[in-house]
């Protein structure tokens, strides 16, 4: 799930709505002008041109088994490096190639160079030569390995998840607490760190007064958080709660609550303005100001009540985070929290100080984890699941104003104001030109009908259950009307059999006797009759269709021989959106028939670095010769028209 810059900028003025209301506006324009510089700097791609033998120093900033990111400067880099043993917050000199960032990524798959971006990384530096400067004196790699080493496999997964945010994917926990709607209760949290500090600070004051018990706290949590590094949870709640100390000792509690938050989030941004694209800030804040806000209302009550009503609110918060994650919503989620995060917590706890120290009672840990992942295996057994999509932007704005709107009404204590707060947005009209990677894939969903043209496929990976399934449950469809096959090329027809299989599929068109058909008042045409072997690019169905004044025209593999029998039938071919034929490649879309379509875009539907070389650059300097905007599914991933 990723925000994109209309949410963050609605956000934002909402943001600055509620801190004018709360504080003065000099404080919260300033507070709100900064958190906008570097909101802007966050979408300023620091791209290097490709080098070869550079010689660069700086800090690892992460760490990972088969790679590792390098900090020089302005600069992040990816280094690749098997069973690589560098730690996080070592200073290293290494010398290699500057290149760009290359990798592939399919519709509902995770798209690594996205991830990297959101971190600031825009190259990969292809090293020959690497030398450790200044290591971390902690070795949190080595330290982390012996420590798990002292429990069983249970115990292992849960620590690995909530110490260390490495959460194992191939193990059934993960997919349990996902479609629990917790996952997010299945890495370091918030919640946890909280938890920590109050029973540290409990056990210090026994011996200490308060401000020096706080200090030793925060001096023990920074331990964890260099030997964690860069585990943001942590860093978030050690900063704030550092500055809560200062704020309190120091300054005479100078700072509102909110004002420590919006200061300790500007410098976060100051530092590195590229958090700003990253979803551990943004949620990590947005819960904080919320809490916040709400933690008035929280203190008039007491005891289980208020302990009910601080998990209620945290995991409706999380709620669209979770909800993301598969396309599913468990209707007890919020029960679900109140169960797992106490015992989460004990184990985070626990192994935050075996940790620290030494893991002195292994079997509590592996005894409570293996009841936490088997109660999880009975909870997800259970049918309580039901398919609702990740929001869009527009419904996650309202759902997160709904969460102000109730605010605001608890505070002036106007009741009324929370039967107002529902959702209630449907889109009409969507076209989606899926990103299946080297192949085909468009979705039309018109006024409630759906209709899926080609399946795309890839020989070593099954596209319908990794990708198409996934992607029609977020978008609310649980079953297809109309399947299309424009022709039988692996790469347009490849799911086809998977997808029939394992998603409710209503009718298949592979005939060209069925057009034209009428999809719920939406006239979808073939222009392309063809007497020619369905297995070939030139009987590829040709389909034009119009929605809302705007015309659309989907090529399929047809090359420019049956382009030049269009324009010689004196159809018609003017369009708004043409998606070009066989994939940019250069046998299709000649320079005389994109000059007759004449559309505003084209859309052409690759696999980064394919090795057919598609789109051709033949094709791509036809477009820019007519100035025609292109829009390649390989960098943007699927691109959707959403009609009123």
């Amino acid at each position: 799930m990723e925000m994109s810059l209309t949410f963050k900028i609605i956000i934002g003025l909402l943001l600055l709505i509620l801190l004018i209301r709360k504080f003065k506006i000099k404080r919260s324009l300033i507070f709100f002008t900064i958190f906008c510089i570097g909101l802007g700097f966050s979408f300023i791609p620091l791209e290097e041109k490709e080098m070869k033998n550079q010689t660069i120093y700086g800090f690892v900033i992460e760490s990972e088994t088969n790679y590792y990111l390098l900090k020089s400067g302005i600069h992040s880099y990816y280094v690749y490096e098997e069973n690589n043993e560098v730690d996080a917050l070592s200073f290293i000199k290494v010398k290699g190639n500057i290149k760009e960032l290359s990798f592939s990524s399919i519709e509902s798959q995770f798209d690594f160079e996205n991830y990297l971006n959101q971190k600031g990384v825009y190259n990969e530096l292809e090293v020959s030569e690497k030398e450790v400067i200044i290591p971390n004196i902690f070795r949190p790699k080595e330290k982390m390995n012996d420590f798990l080493n002292h429990f069983d496999e249970d115990g292992k997964i849960m620590l690995e998840a909530l110490l260390f945010s490495k959460r194992n994917y191939d193990h059934y926990s993960t997919s349990n607490f996902t479609s629990l709607s917790i996952i997010h209760l299945f890495s370091i949290s918030g919640i946890y760190v909280y938890l920590t500090l109050s029973f540290l600070n409990y056990i210090f004051t026994m011996f200490f007064k308060e401000r020096r018990a706080n200090l030793i706290s925060l001096s023990i949590l920074s331990i964890f958080a260099i030997l964690t590094f860069p585990s943001f949870s942590i860093i978030r709640i050690l900063f704030i709660k550092g500055f809560e100390h200062f704020n309190h000792y120091r300054l005479n509690n100078k700072f509102s609550k909110t004002e420590v938050l919006s200061i300790v989030a500007i410098s976060f941004l100051l530092i590195n303005f590229n958090l700003a694209s990253q979803l551990s800030f943004q949620f990590g804040f947005i819960a904080s100001f919320i809490i916040n806000f709400l933690n008035l209302k929280i203190r008039e009550t007491s005891g289980i009540k208020r302990k009910l009503l601080f998990t209620f609110t945290l995991a409706f918060i999380f709620l669209p985070f979770n909800m993301a994650q598969n396309g599913e919503f468990n209707i007890l989620f919020a029960l679900f929290q109140l169960v797992f995060a106490p015992m989460n917590g004990v184990i985070f706890v626990s192994g935050f100080f075996f940790y620290l120290t030494y893991p002195i009672f292994p079997f509590f840990i592996n005894f409570l984890s293996s009841f936490v992942l088997g109660l999880s295996n009975v909870f997800a057994s259970l049918p309580l699941s039901l398919h609702v999509p990740g929001f869009i932007d527009v419904e996650l704005i309202i759902y997160l104003l709904c969460f102000l709107v109730l605010i605001y009404s608890a505070e002036i204590k106007y009741r009324k104001l929370f039967k107002w707060a529902y959702l209630a947005v449907i889109a009409v009209n969507v076209i989606h030109f899926i990103n299946v990677g080297q192949g085909d894939s468009t979705l039309i969903m018109h006024r409630g009908a759906t209709c899926l043209i080609d399946t795309g496929g890839i020989f070593n990976l099954d596209v319908a259950k990794e990708s198409l399934i996934p992607y029609l449950k977020k978008q609310r469809i649980y079953r297809l009307d109309y399947l299309i096959i424009t022709h039988e090329d692996f790469d347009h027809n490849g799911a086809k059999e998977s997808l029939i299989k394992n998603f409710p599929v209503g009718k298949v068109i592979e005939n060209q006797n069925n057009f034209p058909f009428n999809l719920n008042g939406l006239i979808l045409e073939n222009l392309n009759y063809t007497n020619l072997d369905r297995g070939e690019n030139d009987a590829s169905f040709v389909i034009k269709f119009s929605l809302n004044d705007m015309k659309f025209l989907l090529m399929g593999d047809a090359s420019s021989e049956v382009e030049n029998k269009l324009i010689s039938s004196g159809i018609d071919l003017s369009t708004d959106i043409l998606k070009l034929g066989h994939h940019g490649s250069k046998s299709s879309s000649s320079y005389e028939f994109l000059k007759v379509c004449n559309p505003d875009e084209v859309i052409i539907s690759a696999g980064e670095n394919n090795r057919y070389g598609h789109p051709s650059k033949d094709t791509l300097s036809r477009l820019e010769r007519l100035d025609i905007k292109y829009r390649l599914t390989y960098l943007e991933g699927t691109i959707t028209y959403r009609l009123i």
